[in-house]
C-alpha cells in the first residue's frame, strides 16, 4: 500500500550546495531530517534520512512489527533551491504489508506535523501497489 503527499513549501529549502544534493535539482534532506524530528516528537521513532536515487527515505516500524518507509523529495531545477522561492515537495509512504492501519496513522501524523509548518498538503489516494505513484 502506499499514499503520495504534495506541497508547495520554502521552509525546507536546500542548505548544502548543488554539489552534495543526490542529483543536481533532487532535495530532500532538510524535509526528511524536520520530519524525522516532528515524527518523534509525535510518538515514533523513525530513522535517520538515508539516501536513495529518488530522495531521502526514513523507516519506520510499529509496535506490530509493519514496517513503512516515508521518502521526501523534491526535483526541481539545478539551482531552484537556492534562490528563496517555494518548491514543490513530495513525501510518498509505502507499506509493503496489506494492513494499512499503521501507514494511515503515520499519515495522519505527517499531515499534524506539515499543517503546523504552515503548509497546505495534498494527499492522494492511497493505492494498494507502490507501483501506481
Amino acid at each position: 500500500m502506499s499514499c503520495l503527499v504534495t506541497f508547495t513549501s520554502a521552509a525546507f529549502l536546500p542548505i548544502l550546495p548543488e554539489t552534495s544534493q543526490i542529483r543536481p535539482g533532487l532535495y530532500g534532506f532538510e524535509l526528511a531530517y524536520w520530519l524525522a524530528k516532528a515524527l518523534y516528537k509525535r510518538g515514533l521513532s523513525p530513522s535517520y534520512p538515508g539516501e536513495q536515487r529518488t530522495g531521502w527515505d526514513l523507516d519506520l516500524c510499529s509496535p506490530e512489527g509493519y514496517e513503512l518507509a516515508l521518502t521526501c523529495s523534491c526535483l526541481a531545477n539545478v539551482g531552484d533551491g537556492y534562490v528563496g522561492k517555494a518548491l514543490n515537495w513530495e513525501i510518498r509512504l509505502r507499506q509493503p504489508e496489506q494492513d494499512d492501519k499503521f501507514l494511515k496513522s503515520v499519515l495522519e501524523l505527517t499531515l499534524d506535523a506539515l499543517g503546523e509548518a504552515g503548509t497546505t498538503p495534498l494527499v492522494a489516494k492511497p493505492s494498494q501497489s507502490g507501483a501506481a505513484l
